[in-house]
């Protein structure tokens, strides 16, 4: 299990790479922002990697500005984190 930007530093659109040992899990990647606000989340069953990709707003639209994000993903209890430096 496991996430991580294609590069970084990195600007919008974020392409978060990832791979899960057990593709048919439920299994959520999410992106929080330092205050720990969810940003983006997308759920991704039966596959076993593949590409996220976040455009760089929160979830209610507003541009997200440039600083330090944390890459999730999650699969039952067992979770991956990363970080992800947005630059605008």
């Amino acid at each position: 299990l496991a996430v991580a930007p294609l590069a970084q530093p990195t600007q919008a659109p974020v392409l978060l790479v990832w791979s899960n040992d057990s593709p048919t899990s439920y299994t959520v990647i999410r992106v929080y922002d330092i205050t720990g606000r969810l940003q983006f989340e997308k759920t991704v069953t039966g596959v076993q990697s593949g590409l996220a990709e976040w455009d760089g707003r929160s979830r209610s639209g507003v541009t997200a500005p440039s600083g330090v994000y944390l890459a999730e993903i999650r699969r039952g209890l067992t979770t991956a984190r990363s970080r992800v430096i947005l630059l605008r």
